[in-house]
């Protein structure tokens, strides 16, 4: 599919500010007086993160003008699903860090409902594409995990680096073998993925893929007046496989490997390290975001691919016959009848 700038900010951003307000829910209960108003300043960098995202999914509207008709389909449209939890994530969480804080009455109430509905809107954003069977490489339980386990860790991650400069260096401490153990989760579930989009990518082609008798089969005619659909968003060209190894690499080195490294480096108290884990977590969230568009196939692949072409077994290009074309000019144009 082709990676647009809404989506992946929206997905990016909106796993961070959970991952962030997961964070610091997990850690109130030990934070000391003097650590209190860090936890506040992360609460508010979550909310403007998660507010950031929600704002960039209007870019990705057709007619931004129909936004008000997004509620309408709840029962039936993972999208409808989407976009109410991620509002009320994202005004919880704004009401809570600018409000509450993590200082205020009710703080740890207030951290632990923003992070339950950070939970529910992360986990509707990942159904919503898997469940869309076209998407082959999506269509997966793999998706959820993965999607889920990118926004936590990054956003762990990056709670870790900033405490680790500031003045929640012993949270840092206290969480980094949570984010080792987090990164080694979504190893796995990265590896299991990649193994999923091989297996779309992988899918029989039109020899046999329809499941009609007496193939080959392709398609002729789309019977539309609009634009060819590979040059729609679902059809993107395949990646070579030297930018399909370099995005991978980018990945695993900047959401995984260097993330890991930023935990060891606070425990052992080397802040710069930790906030470059930090840093690195959130460039490589995008950078997976990026892989997970931009890899995936769409069972459109079987009728749109670059194939030799050969004449379709259903409706050949063969010439009308001549009495065919005798006939359509014995007969005057429709303005001459009138």
């Amino acid at each position: 599919m082709r990676p647009t700038a809404p989506l992946i900010l929206l997905t990016v951003l909106q796993g961070l500010a959970w991952g962030l307000i997961a964070t610091v829910a997990w850690w109130l209960p030990s934070a000391t007086a003097s650590q209190l108003g860090f936890l506040t300043d992360l609460e508010r960098l979550g909310s403007l993160l998660a507010a950031a995202g929600g704002v960039a999914s209007f870019f990705h509207m057709h007619r931004p003008q129909a936004a008000r008709y997004i509620l309408r389909r709840l029962g039936t449209s993972w999208l409808s699903r989407e976009a109410l939890t991620t509002g009320l994530f994202v005004a919880v969480l704004t009401a809570v860090a600018w409000t509450v804080g993590a200082q205020g009455p009710g703080s740890e109430a207030g951290a632990i409902v923003s992070a339950g509905l950070g939970t529910v809107a992360v986990g509707v954003t990942a159904l919503l594409y898997a469940t869309i069977p076209a998407m082959r490489s999506w269509h997966s339980p793999v998706t959820v995990l993965a999607l889920m386990g990118t926004g936590l860790v990054s956003g762990e991650a990056l709670a870790l680096g900033l405490a680790a400069v500031g003045p929640g260096a012993s949270l840092g401490r206290l969480g980094a073998p949570w984010l080792l153990a987090g990164i080694l989760g979504l190893t796995l579930v990265k590896g299991l993925q990649l193994h999923q989009f091989q297996l779309a990518r992988d899918f029989p082609t039109g020899e046999g893929a329809s499941g009609l008798p007496r193939g080959p089969w392709r398609l002729q005619d789309t019977g539309t007046s609009r634009p060819p659909y590979r040059t729609q968003p679902q059809v993107w060209p395949l990646l070579p496989h030297g930018v399909r190894v370099a995005g991978y690499t980018t990945v695993g080195l900047t959401l995984l490997a260097l993330p890991a490294a930023g935990a060891l480096a606070a425990v052992a108290h080397h802040g710069a390290l930790a906030a470059l884990g930090g840093i690195s977590a959130a460039v490589g969230a995008v950078a997976e975001r990026w892989m997970f568009f931009a890899d995936a196939t769409h069972s459109s692949r079987i009728w749109f691919q670059d194939v030799p072409r050969a004449p379709s077994r259903v409706a050949g290009p063969t010439a009308s016959p001549e009495w065919v074309r005798e006939f359509l000019a014995a007969v005057p144009p429709a303005s001459d009848r009138d």
